[in-house]
């Protein structure tokens, strides 16, 4: 996990469980037919090779809450410059 937060990289499948919800609320039922699941996923392919072309030509990536941002800063800046003990570390 240390290296993973020191890189920069996901530490969570988080980002996966946000997706999972967004299609599942955007069914209407509980147990969709497999040709309304597919038409779903299809609409969904369609969202994200858009988003794909913006980032592609330029655009911004979608910018993280500002609440999850301060907390990677924070986690980052811990690991860089360690405090001596542990108590100064948890209060820092």
């Amino acid at each position: 996990m240390h290296s993973r937060t020191d890189q920069a990289m996901l530490r969570s499948n988080n980002h996966v469980e946000g997706w999972h919800n967004k299609l599942h609320k955007s069914f209407q039922c509980e147990h969709p037919t497999l040709w309304t699941f597919l038409e779903k996923l299809k609409t969904e392919e369609s969202s994200l090779q858009l988003d794909l072309a913006a980032i592609n030509a330029g655009q911004e990536a979608k910018i993280q809450q500002k609440r999850y941002a301060d907390h990677n800063k924070r986690l980052i800046n811990l690991i860089k410059y360690p405090h001596p003990n542990i108590e100064q570390q948890i209060a820092a």
